[in-house]
């Protein structure tokens, strides 16, 4: 975990474009994106209602410009955190997050929320950002 300035906590990670459809990146380059989540205690503590992107999992991420880490490199941010992040293999759940043990627990979804109405939303999204960039 990194905190960058603001001192808000999150995970960053370095990700790797593989075909970039806006913005300033081409094929290959890497980006560091920022997460709304962290581990504290050996605790997943996730910041309304954020699912972690799951390692080797391709996405189709829509990012936005952030602040700069301590080493002055600058961090992007999911946009509308969970309703810019779509994978083809994530599932969407509706139950508590209190309901997993372990962040492990958390990778087969792409999206969690307990309100049916976000997971019918997200879906909607998740069809027509599929169907534009697959």
């Amino acid at each position: 975990m990194k905190d960058i300035e603001g001192d808000v906590p999150e995970t960053t990670n370095e990700l790797k474009i593989l075909e970039a459809y806006k913005g300033p990146f081409n094929s290959g380059d890497s980006v560091t994106v920022a997460e709304a989540f962290f581990l504290q205690d050996d605790q997943y503590v996730q910041i309304e209602g954020y699912t972690p992107l799951v390692e080797e999992r391709e996405y189709i991420l829509f990012i936005e410009e952030g602040l700069k880490d301590e080493s002055g490199n600058l961090v992007y941010g999911i946009s509308s955190l969970d309703f810019g992040k779509y994978s083809q293999e994530g599932e969407v759940a509706s139950v508590d997050f209190t309901t997993f043990n372990n962040v492990n627990e958390l990778s087969k979804y792409d999206f969690i929320k307990e309100d049916p109405h976000h997971n019918d939303l997200y879906n909607e999204s998740k069809k027509d950002v599929l169907r534009k960039y697959y």
